[in-house]
This record gives C-alpha cells, sequence and structure tokens, in this order.
C-alpha cells in the first residue's frame, strides 16, 4: 500500500474505494427494506454483503474469487441464505412442557465459530447459536373456491398454478323429446304397444 496526499474534498480521486462503499450500502439498504428488521442492524447487514462479495465472482479477477485468489481453494456457497429470514433455534432450557424452541432471525456467519448469528426482537440482541431451522419461504396458494386474478397466477411459479375456475352455468330445462311408438305385436314378433316415457334421471 502506497500513502500519498490528495486535494481536499475530493472524493474522486478515491474512485475504486468510493464506489465500493456505494455498492455495499446499496446491498445494505435492500437487505434491510426487504426483511423489514430494524436499522441498527446494518453492521450485521454490512459483514454478510462482504461475505457473499469475497466468494462471488468479479470480474477484475476473471474468473475467480478474492477468497479462491487469497487461499487457492474453491469458497463453500452451500450456508448462503436469504439475511433476516425468519428460523427457529433449538432451545432445551425450561419445564419439560415448555416448547423446544425459540423463534429469531438470521443476521449472518459468525467468522470464528462458523455459527449462525440469530438476531432476538424481544431482546433487542444478537447471538451466535448451532442449531438452527430455517423455515421455507411462504407461497400464498388461495384455498378451494377463493377467486384468483390472471396477474396473480403470473407471480406464481409453474408447480404452483392451477386453472380459474369458470363461472358457474345457469342449468337449462332438458327439452322433450318426442318417441316413436315401436311397432305392433302382429309386425314385430311380441312387441308391447306401451309408448317409452323418457327417463327422469335423464
Amino acid at each position: 500500500m502506497i500513502r500519498r496526499l490528495t486535494v481536499h474534498d475530493m472524493p474522486e480521486y478515491n474512485g475504486v474505494a468510493e464506489r465500493l462503499n456505494r455498492t455495499l450500502m446499496e446491498k445494505v439498504r435492500a437487505m434491510l427494506h426487504e426483511s423489514g428488521l430494524p436499522k441498527f442492524l446494518w453492521g450485521e447487514a454490512l459483514k454478510y454483503t462482504v461475505y457473499v462479495k469475497n466468494r462471488t465472482w468479479t470480474q477484475a479477477l476473471k474468473n475467480m474469487t478474492p477468497y479462491e485468489v487469497l487461499t487457492g481453494m474453491k469458497p463453500d456457497i452451500s450456508n448462503f441464505r436469504v439475511w433476516g429470514q425468519k428460523v427457529w433455534v433449538h432451545d432445551d432450557k425450561g419445564t419439560k412442557l415448555d416448547g423446544r424452541a425459540k423463534e429469531g432471525y438470521w443476521v449472518g456467519i459468525d467468522n470464528e465459530s462458523k455459527a449462525h448469528r440469530i438476531y432476538w426482537p424481544g431482546k433487542r440482541s444478537v447471538t451466535v447459536e448451532r442449531s438452527v431451522k430455517f423455515t421455507p419461504e411462504e407461497v400464498h396458494v388461495p384455498l378451494e373456491g377463493e377467486d384468483m386474478d390472471f396477474e396473480e397466477q403470473e407471480e406464481l411459479g409453474e408447480e404452483d398454478k392451477r386453472p380459474i375456475s369458470p363461472k358457474p352455468v345457469e342449468e337449462q330445462p332438458i327439452p322433450e323429446v318426442e318417441h316413436e311408438a315401436p311397432p305392433s305385436s302382429d309386425d314385430e314378433g311380441g312387441w308391447s304397444k306401451r309408448i317409452r316415457k323418457p327417463s327422469a334421471y335423464v
């Protein structure tokens, strides 16, 4: 690193650093808005943003990640999660009748223990936890008989789509059909002269 003097009030000289700071803060702002968590967690969001950035591809390194350049190994991205999502943390404290899980929010990965950092809204604090259960993302699927607009179906995936139920058709009376009398028993070998009426079921 080379230290150089610059003119005051000229952030343009720090082009790469200023651009990186702007990019990181835009991601932090988006994560806070999407999750709905309080703004004082911006430090947790920033740490996870940098964690993801160091393990994803950048154009400056030519198909390599900063983590790979530093360590010489491919990064493991299987632990990437949605920041701020609701999770259940195993808790065996309390009586025999108390619940065994508490609800919290996932805010990143701990650098030292590689465990999960969980935010507790009631305590307004962050702790490091090991046994965490991630809840699947909720997709609203209408119940039977509930109306759904075409725009709502466009937002769902192919597996969640269902055909829109058509409007009920008004019942119309069945027209009566005139039946010809069968031939007499003298003509066709013993047929009855009774006229058959249409079935009530039909």
